[in-house]
């Protein structure tokens, strides 16, 4: 008898550690999913547009999403990750050249210069490699709705502050 209360007892012991362990993972995963989310995210850049700041090769970025989805804080000179308005389903990697309510001045093909005011819940963006880039010269002011966050830190080849 004195047996079979040690099985039992050692059987709630074994489940209030298998009960714990369960929760601390599904804990783990929400936090990671909800990190994800709202707080960073690290991914790949592959292009010429943001030479020399990033290589045309591939290029680790951490991207601090906080910064843009909860604080909403986004500045000129911030290198954002936004959706791809000529591509949705991929990303963007730019600098922020003018806010709203600024009037942007960029130099055409002809070498003319034109001028264009930025409409509110819009930023100016270009890459940092004018001569490669698709940018705000082709596709016109961007809308806040497509960027996805703030690109503070090169993670691989070089961690470097962007």
């Amino acid at each position: 008898m004195d047996r079979i209360r040690q099985m039992i007892t050692q059987a709630k012991k074994g489940g209030k550690h298998i009960w714990f362990t369960t929760c601390m993972i599904v804990q783990l995963g929400a936090f990671f999913v909800l990190s994800e989310k709202y707080l960073f995210s690290i991914i790949g850049v592959k292009g010429p547009s943001m030479e020399p700041v990033l290589g045309a090769r591939d290029n680790i970025v951490f991207v601090n999403l906080f910064k843009w989805k909860i604080l909403g804080q986004l500045k000129r000179n911030d290198v954002i990750v936004a959706v791809n308005p000529f591509k949705p389903g991929y990303q963007i990697v730019k600098r922020v050249l003018y806010m709203s309510g600024e009037t942007a001045k960029f130099k055409k093909n002809d070498g003319e210069y034109e001028y264009v005011k930025i409409p509110p819940n819009h930023i100016w963006v270009e890459g940092d490699n004018k001569k490669n880039s698709r940018d705000s010269r082709n596709f016109g002011p961007l809308s806040l709705n497509l960027v996805e966050g703030i690109a503070t830190r090169r993670v691989w080849p070089r961690h470097s502050i962007l």
